[in-house]
């Protein structure tokens, strides 16, 4: 039942047992209770190549329950969890998960490029300069990335402001699907902020990490553009 969840729905775990199977459902009367999670809550996500993210939270530490501004941060929640999925997936993927900066850089699976802390592009590897020199997706102007589309160009801008550690508010990463100015397949986009996912950070200055995946559709959660 959990499975087979709407994308994005968070759900009380009694909403998956039937009124009869609450009174006699030994999962729910007596499993659930010693995990902690007999009041906890369920949501499924759509994951990258037709997987499934499901994530349990448990139940609440006080007597205050479930209110809904605590399942409005569940709610605000589910995107991050979403894109470090995905992240995780894409360097998994290329060989790079748990590698350093430079190891990074030698990697063939994926485009990898290196932002500094006031967004300029620090380093890229071959499969990303390969890209950039192309220009129809992504191009370099005076070390800044830009994305072809002017849409798609300004929200990766703030996609790339949000990863950097210049603001009061904690960074935060983000993925998009950008479009060939050509046609042909679009290629996602993933920007994740070093401060939050720490791989071994061997070159100064460091804050973001982008990465290119080629696919034709866009991954999941993330709504094309026009």
């Amino acid at each position: 039942r959990l499975r087979l969840l709407p994308d994005s729905r968070v759900v009380h775990v009694s909403e998956l047992f039937s009124g009869e199977e609450l009174k006699t459902s030994v999962v729910y009367n007596e499993r659930l209770p010693l995990s902690g999670a007999q009041n906890g809550l369920n949501v499924r996500l759509d994951g990258p190549d037709g997987s499934r993210i499901v994530w349990t939270v448990s139940d609440p530490v006080d007597a205050a329950g479930w209110s809904s501004s605590r399942v409005e941060v569940v709610r605000s929640l589910l995107p991050h969890i979403r894109h470090f999925v995905q992240t995780r997936l894409a360097l998994t993927s290329a060989g790079a998960l748990g590698a350093s900066l430079s190891e990074q850089l030698s990697g063939k699976g994926i485009g990898v490029i290196q932002i500094g802390r006031r967004g300029r592009i620090l380093n890229a590897n071959d499969r990303a300069l390969k890209v950039l020199r192309h220009g129809d997706v992504l191009f370099e102007d005076r070390g800044s990335l830009h994305a072809s589309w002017p849409a798609d160009d300004d929200r990766l801008q703030r996609m790339l402001q949000e990863s950097l550690p210049l603001k009061a508010t904690p960074a935060k990463g983000g993925s998009i699907a950008l479009r060939h100015t050509s046609g042909g397949s679009r290629l996602n986009v993933h920007v994740a902020p070093l401060s939050m996912w720490p791989p071994t950070s061997d070159i100064p200055g460091a804050a973001a990490l982008l990465l290119i995946v080629e696919g034709n559709q866009p991954l999941p959660g993330m709504k094309p553009l026009a």
